[in-house]
């Protein structure tokens, strides 16, 4: 939503309906190609990827490298098949 408004801020046209957004890959295409900037680092990536989780899955860490990202529960040994989102993993620097 943000990197949509800017975009139409500085005149962009994105070519969707009144009541559409644009799509990702189109808002990082446009900021990388007319502007060189790199709306996509490794944290917005990671970020992007636990909400496809959290929404798209309802939270099923369905792979092991799902749940071995996501999946590590601070309060037990193992590792939960369920990913959930704490202050703590919102607020952690990147590595």
């Amino acid at each position: 939503m943000y990197l949509e408004k800017v975009g139409t801020e500085l005149g962009h046209n994105w070519n969707v309906g009144a009541e559409k957004s644009p799509g990702w890959n189109s808002m990082v295409e446009y900021f990388d190609t007319d502007l060189g900037l790199d709306v996509k680092p490794a944290r917005v990536t990671g970020i992007r990827r636990i909400r496809h989780v959290l929404t798209h899955q309802w939270g099923e860490l369905r792979t092991a490298e799902l749940r071995e990202k996501f999946g590590a529960d601070p309060d037990t040994a193992w590792v939960s098949r369920q990913a959930a989102l704490s202050a703590e993993v919102v607020t952690r620097n990147p590595r």
